[in-house]
This record gives C-alpha cells, structure tokens and sequence, in this order.
C-alpha cells in the first residue's frame, strides 16, 4: 500500500508497531537473558520518543535521536537480512550473533540517552528552554 501510494489505515500502523515492539522485545529479552546486553530497555518508549512532532527541526533534539532512528533502521535491516537469508544462514543461536547484539546494545545506549533528555514533555520543555538560552548566549558578542 505504501509503495502504491494509498492511504494506510491508522490501526495497520499500530497493529505493525505493535508486533514489532513485541518481536524485537523478544529478540532483546534472549540478549539480556543469556547475552552481553546489561541495560533498560523499553521498545515502545523509544517508538514513543521517536514520534514527537518535527523532532528533526528542532536542533538538540535532532542531535540525540538521529543516532537514535538510525540505530533502529541498522538493527532491522540486519533483522530483514537475516530473515531473507533463511534458516541455514543465519545463526540459530540468537545470543552468538555478535553482529545484531552489538548494533542491539549501541540502539539501546543511544534509547537511554534520548530517553534522559527528551522522554516526556517536562525533558523536551526544559531541553528546549535550555538550548535556547544558551543559544542566545553563545551567538551574543561575549
């Protein structure tokens, strides 16, 4: 439907994210469990993060969750690649792939970064306010 360019229904949209939250949650669970992955995670915070209106308009905000989006996009390209691999290239031991646990563990340092400075709307009002006024100084005479 994208690629047709029809209109998507909003519950497509949710129902997809859902299933991804819960896929990569999964995949990230098997990596605390029996892996090197030692910090927090939440899937559907960081999706909650990265929907903040025109976030990449807004410079410190763009700073911290470009790495962040394009952390994700890594970790499920590798996903899709292993997926389209099949399962006599892909390794079925999900904790040995050191590959997809790094780029999984690099995702969630930048997610706990993002999420300290713009996880709610009090962070992104202060962030905002303290940007600006700093910017001000910055671009002043002194």
């Amino acid at each position: 439907m994208i690629s047709a360019k029809k209109e998507i229904p909003k519950f497509r949209y949710i129902a997809l994210e859902a299933e991804f939250c819960k896929f990569l949650t999964g995949v990230m669970d098997i990596f605390k469990e029996y892996g090197e992955l030692k910090d927090h995670y939440n899937i559907i915070q960081m999706l909650h993060v990265l929907k903040i209106e025109e976030w990449r308009d807004i410079v410190p905000f763009a700073y911290y969750l470009h790495p962040l989006n394009d952390s994700i996009n890594t970790t499920r390209k590798t996903l899709l690649k292993m997926e389209d691999e099949g399962p006599l290239l892909r390794k079925y031991i999900i904790e040995q792939n050191e590959t997809l646990m790094k780029q999984t563990q690099d995702m969630v340092k930048m997610d706990l970064k993002a999420q300290w400075l713009v996880g709610d709307e009090l962070k992104q009002d202060q962030f905002k306010f303290f940007y600006e006024t700093t910017k001000i100084i910055y671009d002043s005479a002194l």
